[in-house]
């Protein structure tokens, strides 16, 4: 996810330039492309790591092996998912996830065939359908007899986008490194490799990231809203009075952020239930939370709906092409995280290190916060630059 999570990114960014202008081949030539590059970033990480493994013997290679074959196949899926959202086709996203869950599913409980192994098909499926939606989709819409540019034009692409690819590589570092702290620390009493899977501390997150997901939504709504009123703003407000339009907007913002925070408290009911209630987890799986994992969800739940508060306020400074602010908070903030997340892990608790993810959201959010008023109040100058 690390990996794929800057090509991600551009294929967001770039694919929705090219809707603007229903420039459907190129569209077509640039999923195509940063899907193959993404695919080789992939294969070259991996074929470091076997090489260091085959000097060091870090790990069994059946397990990298395994590990390499899911991380190539989330990864192309995430690549080959990520335009649906641009071209206005989610609903390939349930439906394809859906058919190769269900498959999965089927042969676990029908067959004997290995459980990876089904993992494997389901997601292959997932894949296969998704992309040859695409294909009929660009098929039936790139018009033969026009096409504006058939060549991809790779240093334009890495000069438009770079700033959203270092931000995708690293807002998955951001969610991820307070995991591999923690699995690699020696307080963890059972570590026999660097680092070793702890299912207490990954069952906290897991329950904690329930917040940060469901409030996607949220966030998807409020930068969808944005863009409209940005787009009626400026036709409605007087060129004589241009700081009316950051204040009706700023408006919004906060009707935005309140809409986050109440959202929120509905969200922590569900996790509290989930946690605590009769039919949540304990009922699900047969056996209590450890106390270990109900800390660690806590403390987790609070980081991430910090992490969404600050991801809102990035959003919305994406929408005018304004990168490098969010992109710096970001560092600092991934800086925080693995600082305080190494000391906490390798001095008290190893499950501390995710009181490093959650200084690290706080800091992320605050820096943004200052940075997303200020883009307001200038919106009007941020808004022409852009367009």
């Amino acid at each position: 996810m690390v990996i794929t999570g800057g090509f991600v990114q551009v294929i967001g960014r770039q694919v929705s330039f090219y809707w603007n202008y229903k420039n459907y081949s190129m569209m077509d030539l640039t999923i195509n492309y940063v899907l193959k590059i993404g695919i080789i970033a992939i294969i070259l990480i991996f074929t470091v790591l076997f090489i260091i493994n085959f000097f060091i013997h870090l790990y069994p290679y059946s397990f990298l092996i395994i590990v390499f074959t899911y991380a190539l196949l989330i990864g192309v899926l995430l690549l080959i998912l990520a335009p649906m959202h641009t071209i206005k086709q989610r609903w390939v996203v349930s439906v394809a996830i859906s058919i190769g869950t269900i498959l999965a599913l089927f042969l676990k409980e029908t067959t004997t065939i290995n459980v990876y192994v089904t993992h494997w098909i389901g997601i292959s499926t997932s894949i296969l359908l998704s992309k040859l939606y695409l294909y009929f989709y660009f098929k039936n819409k790139v018009n033969k007899n026009y096409v504006l540019n058939k060549s991809m034009r790779v240093l334009k692409l890495i000069h438009h986008n770079y700033a959203y690819f270092f931000y995708g590589i690293l807002i998955y570092l951001f969610i991820f490194t307070d995991r591999i702290l923690a699995w690699s620390s020696s307080l963890n009493s059972i570590s026999p490799y660097i680092i070793y899977y702890e299912k207490n501390y990954e069952i906290g997150m897991d329950i904690a990231i329930l917040i940060f997901l469901l409030l996607a939504g949220v966030l998807e709504y409020s930068v969808a809203s944005f863009s409209k009123f940005l787009d009626i703003g400026q036709k409605n407000t007087a060129y004589n009075s241009p700081k009316k339009f950051g204040k009706h907007l700023l408006k919004l913002y906060w009707q935005h952020v309140g809409l986050l925070l109440i959202s929120s408290v509905i969200i922590f009911s569900l996790v509290y239930y989930i946690v605590m209630g009769t039919w949540g987890y304990e009922a699900q799986f047969k056996e209590s939370l450890n106390n270990l994992s109900i800390r660690v969800c806590i403390i987790g739940s609070f980081g991430y709906l910090f992490l969404a508060w600050g991801m809102l306020n990035t959003l919305y400074m994406f929408t005018l092409n304004q990168p490098k602010k969010p992109i710096k908070a970001l560092v600092i903030a991934l800086l925080i995280n693995l600082c305080v997340g190494m000391v906490m892990s390798r001095v008290v608790a190893y499950e501390l290190s995710v009181v490093g993810m959650f200084l690290g959201a706080i800091t992320f959010l605050v820096i943004t916060l200052k940075d997303c008023v200020n883009f307001y109040k200038n919106l009007d100058y941020y808004y022409y630059a852009t367009y």
